[in-house]
């Protein structure tokens, strides 16, 4: 998934909790673009327990990432009426950059 996004999974049956590793910088949940609670030390990576729900899976967009989003189509013709759209996760700095390659 690049640099941009961190997929977090629960693996263990009957979880209902899941201690995920956020490294150095920003992170926004994908979902709510809510920030996730930083480091209390600059610079250092850390770990935090998130609630393990059956209805969705953890995924999190690192700050200073620009991720372009579109809605699938039946088919890749039908794909390419369908609007782009970008979610842009700022870096502490306030910046942001992205790649899209499209064929």
């Amino acid at each position: 998934w690049g640099q941009a996004l961190m997929i977090s999974p629960v693996l263990e049956k009957g979880a209902r909790s899941r201690d995920v590793y956020f490294t150095a910088g920003v992170w926004y949940d994908f979902y709510s673009g809510a920030a996730m609670p930083r480091a209390e030390e600059e610079g250092v990576g850390h770990t935090v327990t998130l609630p393990a729900p059956l209805s969705r899976i953890h995924l999190h967009i690192r700050g200073g990432s620009i991720v372009p989003l579109q809605v699938p189509g039946m088919t890749t013709a039908f794909s390419r009426y369908n609007r782009f759209e970008l979610i842009v996760a700022l870096s502490p700095e306030g910046t942001a950059s992205g790649r899209l390659f499209w064929d």
